[in-house]
């Protein structure tokens, strides 16, 4: 792994999933809609604290002999109200940011700037 440069890799991720393991404990799928308007983004929506708090996990699957980054794409979410807060975390990125959203006629529509391999979006 350290020769094809993976175990970096693998350490980051590590300590991400470490850092934010309250985002992938006691989740039941979500019913509410998700549409994205990127091409290859997988994205899963989880729902914790009895609804109180959306899980919106985004892959990115867009692949030319590995991984290819995507640019700017917007997300939206069927959602019964409008947020307090949405926050974003990844392992591609250092921190937590707060993306742009809109939230009209129970509709969040989030931006975001980009994706390299995968986007976590919370929803509170």
């Amino acid at each position: 792994a350290d020769d094809q440069g993976m175990l970096t890799f693998f350490e980051d991720y590590t300590r991400f999933y470490k850092r934010n393991r309250r985002l992938y404990r006691k989740n039941t799928s979500s019913p509410n809609h998700v549409s994205v308007d990127a091409s290859n983004i997988a994205a899963s929506l989880l729902s914790q604290r009895g609804g109180r708090v959306q899980v919106l996990h985004l892959v990115n699957h867009n692949y030319n002999q590995g991984i290819v980054p995507q640019g700017e794409f917007s997300v939206e979410v069927d959602l019964a109200s409008r947020p307090s807060r949405v926050t974003m975390v990844s392992p591609d990125f250092a921190g937590r940011r707060r993306p742009a959203y809109t939230f009209c006629n129970g509709k969040l529509t989030v931006n975001v700037e980009g994706i390299h391999y995968y986007d976590v979006i919370v929803i509170e």
